[in-house]
Order: structure tokens, then C-alpha cells, then sequence
């Protein structure tokens, strides 16, 4: 079944890639230079304006000041992404003209040319899993951290969270957010693994993986000692931070150090994109130098808004 926003969208940038592909056919018949490849980012543009239009109350009032990419644009071999910002006029219904910002978030599919419009938290999503989705896959083996710039339901990621980390227990807070929670290995480090939903959506929240010494856990009948057979130091921190740089591709930020009476706090971030990030944290025994905990979080603050 065809979707009708979908299909308009689809047939809006096919009529400004033939427009284009026919004006810079006719430039090259006139002047001999190579014909160059058409930018997504100008059927973006174009396809966001003709969508536009059609939701005017008179479509052939409008007029465009600007539209422009609004940031960094992305892309890969099968989809480009792009938020599109446009300044417009158009007549209202007392017959004068008003002057208004429209942002649209696109995606287009290399694949077959299908144009989306989509929401805030949906783009971002689909933008991130595009961008980061395999390193997150990388990082630690058995937790499905890319799980975090998903838009499925709670109902939906259990079957995907039972299929990479087996057993588990669930947990419902007073507030309604739903909690997924097992025993998990990122490396030597025997911890936990949580997985926190929003309690208004159901959309993903957290992804957090916890380790310290002889830490417990409670499956809903029985309860567990973990991480009582390996010591971690430093080395497993550095390890854990040089494996994220790597499978992102991007340097995590500055360390920072907030001191107690017996530890000393550090944490560094990456941010994926603004509302989407990951920070490592952990804790040095002042008197010894041994690691106190190790911890991973993922947050999407993104998904608090999406329906």
C-alpha cells in the first residue's frame, strides 16, 4: 500500500531531479563541460518548499525568502539526511501575508529515491543508527548498545534485548518507566546491564552498564555476587574509552575529576548529537589506587518528546 505523504514527497523530488538533470543537460549540449552529480541537498530543499506549498490555505501566495541546510548534513551509500530551515511569506485567510520559519527534518533513500519527512526524534534516530549504528554495535559485545537511537517500543526492543542478552528481569517504576535489567560482560568486567524506558512512550531512555567489585544483583527470585573474580584497573578504563573512540570515530571529551573523602570521581563524554551522548564514568580508591565501579551510560533525551 502506497503511503500518500511518502508518494507526494517521492514525486516531488523526481520532478526536481529531472528538472535539474534536463538544465544541466541543456548547460553542457551549450557550453561542453561535465555535467556534475545533483545535490541531495537541493532536492531536499526543493521537495520541503513543494510540501510546503501544499499546506497553505492559498499554495501560489508563497513566497521564499531562503531555505538553507540548517547545520551538518549526512550520508552514506543508501540515504542522506538533512534538516531543512525555511523563511517564508504566504496569505492568510484575512487576504494580507505573514512571515513564518518552517523546519523540516528529511531523509532521502539513495535506494529508491523516496523522500521522508519526518519528526525531531525520529530524524535523529535514523540519522544516528545510520552514523554510528555499526560502531555502537562494536563496542561491547552482548549489550545491543545500538539500542539507543532506536524508535521502536518497549514491547518491540525485548525481543531483540532477549535475543542478545538472554536471560532478564523486568522492573516497573512508580513513575511508570519500564526497567530491563541482566547480567553482562563488557570484556573481563562481569556487571549489569539496564535498559530504561520512558513511562509516557515506552521509547527507549538509558542503556547503562554498571561494574564494581563484588556487586549484587536480583533476578526477581534468586540474588547474585558479581565481579568477585577480577580486579579492575586503570587499564580496563583506557581500554574501554580507546574502544569507543574507535568504533565512533570520534575523540571522547575532556576528563573530568571531582573529588570525595576516599575516591576520585572522573567521566568523559561523547555526544552523537545534541540529546543523544554517552558517558563513561568511574572511581579510584584514594588509598589504594584500585577501581571502585566502572560505568557506561547511554542516554537518548531525544525519545522524551516523541510520540
Amino acid at each position: 500500500m502506497i503511503n500518500p505523504k511518502r508518494f507526494a514527497w517521492f514525486c516531488c523530488a523526481l520532478s526536481v531531479l529531472l528538472l535539474l538533470c534536463s538544465a544541466c543537460a541543456e548547460s553542457n549540449v551549450n557550453s561542453g563541460a561535465n555535467q556534475e552529480d545533483i545535490s541531495y541537498t537541493e532536492i531536499a530543499v526543493a521537495a520541503v518548499e513543494t510540501a510546503l506549498k501544499d499546506r497553505l490555505k492559498n499554495p501560489e501566495s508563497l513566497q521564499v525568502h531562503s531555505a538553507n541546510l540548517d547545520g551538518e548534513s549526512f550520508e552514506n551509500d543508501t540515504a542522506y539526511f538533512g534538516t531543512i530551515i525555511v523563511d517564508y511569506s504566504a496569505q492568510n485567510s484575512f487576504g494580507g501575508y505573514n512571515r513564518n520559519t518552517a523546519k523540516s527534518y528529511v531523509e532521502i533513500s539513495k535506494v529508491d529515491g523516496v523522500v521522508t519527512e519526518l519528526d525531531e526524534a525520529s530524524y535523529y534516530n535514523r540519522r544516528i543508527k545510520a552514523q554510528f549504528g555499526d560502531g555502537l554495535c562494536s563496542i561491547v559485545d552482548g549489550i545491543p548498545l545500538q539500542l539507543i537511537c532506536s524508535d521502536e517500543h518497549y514491547s518491540q526492543l525485548l525481543t531483540i534485548i532477549r535475543k542478545e542478552c538472554g536471560d532478564f528481569s523486568t522492573f516497573t517504576h512508580k513513575s511508570g518507566a519500564k526497567e530491563v535489567s541482566c547480567v553482562a560482560n563488557a570484556g573481563d568486567l562481569e556487571g549489569t546491564a539496564t535498559f530504561l524506558f520512558y513511562p509516557e512512550n515506552e521509547k527507549i531512555w538509558q542503556i547503562n552498564f554498571f561494574w564494581s567489585d563484588g556487586q549484587s544483583y536480583y533476578d526477581g527470585t534468586n540474588a547474585y555476587t558479581l565481579g568477585t573474580e577480577y580486579i579492575a584497573t586503570l587499564n580496563d578504563v583506557d581500554e574501554l574509552k580507546e574502544q569507543i573512540d574507535n568504533a565512533l570515530n570520534i575523540p571522547h571529551g575532556k576528563i573530568i575529576e571531582t573529588t570525595e573523602t576516599f575516591f576520585h570521581d572522573y567521566e568523559c563524554c561523547w555526544s552523537l548529537v545534541e540529546g543523544i551522548y554517552i558517558k563513561l564514568s568511574w572511581t579510584i580508591n584514594d588509598t589504594n589506587d584500585t577501581i571502585g565501579h566502572i560505568q557506561l551510560l547511554l542516554c537518548n533525551d531525544v525519545n522524551e518528546k516523541a510520540s
